[in-house]
């Protein structure tokens, strides 16, 4: 089955170790129009040069890092990183549904308060 006109058909897909690669085709009027897509995950360099040098360790260690935009990849699964949340660093650990999110998804920033004395007052006030 070939493009659909006006509509692109996914024809190709390359996984890279930091992004993937589509190659999509359009059906025009008269032929079609190949368009390759690159997809490439946000992660800063110091955050990468960690995890490049933990995976060389043998020992595990926690990654400490204040780069909560950074995308998680699949050479960061079974590590214990510690991000940041604004006040501290907290400790969260990678596993294989986390790949492809950010880190910052995992940590929230705020804490709810609720006014605990106004929920038990349930009298009337006259």
């Amino acid at each position: 089955m070939g493009a659909v006109k006006g509509k692109p058909l996914l024809v190709e897909k390359n996984p890279q170790p930091l992004g993937v690669i589509l190659r999509l085709e359009e059906e025009l009027g008269k032929g079609k129009n190949i368009v390759i897509v690159l997809f490439f995950v946000a992660v800063t360099r110091h955050l990468l040069a960690k995890i490049e040098k933990v995976n060389m360790k043998e020992e595990k260690e926690i990654i400490v890092t204040w780069s909560r935009a950074s995308s998680i990849l699949p050479a960061m699964v079974g590590h214990t990183i510690a991000i940041h949340n604004g006040k501290e660093h907290i400790p969260i650990y990678i596993t294989n549904p986390m790949v492809g999110r950010k880190l910052g998804e995992f940590v929230p920033t705020r804490h709810f308060t609720s006014y605990e004395s106004a929920r038990k007052d349930t009298k009337s006030r006259r």
